[in-house]
């Protein structure tokens, strides 16, 4: 696992997974929705499956891939509930041994709902990152922390790895000419988010205590 720098709205790091304050994938399974995709064998539901490494496991792959030459596209996972959430681990994709797409840059975002989760990726985005070039040919687990809330998480891809063409070997090396974009697996950690409680401000309490205290020497005086 790599660390690397990341940009965003919200407090936001590539460290390592020793970092997340949970360890409980709570996107495991989740539903996923994308705005593009590559047909029924690559869905965007692969990236919650569990299964990483660029996989076949029951008949569809285990990684989403957007349609040919789109270099932007991205997923919405639906947590179920709001979680406070403290980070995330992405894996790529090259698309087994073809090595002809894959995503490179990328934006996280959160939300109450799926449209503000996609509108924060794209506007204003709880961590920016890069899949480095090891990353993508390795498949290498790359850790995002981002403090934030909400039930919906976005991953936007916002540029594409290919290999050279005419790169018969195929091995990754020199990436060159995009052609679109893909990932392997979103995680997700954090706890369940619980609302405040109504407790009472200082400042109230204070005069709550001097009411009583008014009460009471009232109290005495007619006795």
């Amino acid at each position: 696992m790599r660390s690397a720098i990341v940009s965003g709205l919200f407090t936001a790091l590539l460290m390592s997974g020793a970092a997340h304050a949970a360890t409980t994938n709570i996107a495991l399974g989740a539903p996923v929705t994308t705005n593009n995709s590559y047909g029924a064998s690559f869905p965007a539901s692969a990236v919650t499956d569990g299964a990483t490494g660029d996989t076949k496991p029951g008949g569809n792959y285990s990684y989403w891939l957007a349609q040919d030459g789109v270099t932007s596209a991205y997923v919405t996972i639906d947590l179920g509930a709001t979680y406070n959430i403290t980070g995330l681990t992405v894996e790529d994709t090259h698309n087994q041994t073809y090595f002809d797409r894959g995503t490179k840059a990328f934006a996280i975002g959160f939300g109450a709902t799926a449209v503000a989760a996609q509108a924060s990726a794209s506007g204003t985005p709880a961590a920016t990152g890069t899949f480095l070039v090891s990353d993508w040919k390795n498949l290498t687990d790359v850790n995002v922390t981002a403090t934030g809330t909400g039930r919906f998480v976005t991953f936007l891809a916002l540029s594409a790895y290919s290999n050279t063409p005419g790169d018969a070997a195929g091995n990754g090396t020199t990436p060159g000419a995009t052609t679109s974009i893909g990932l392997n697996e979103v995680q997700v950690f954090g706890s369940l988010y619980v609302p405040p409680s109504n407790v009472p401000e200082p400042i109230s309490m204070a005069l709550l205590g001097s009411g009583l205290v008014g009460l009471l020497a009232l109290r005495r005086r007619n006795v």
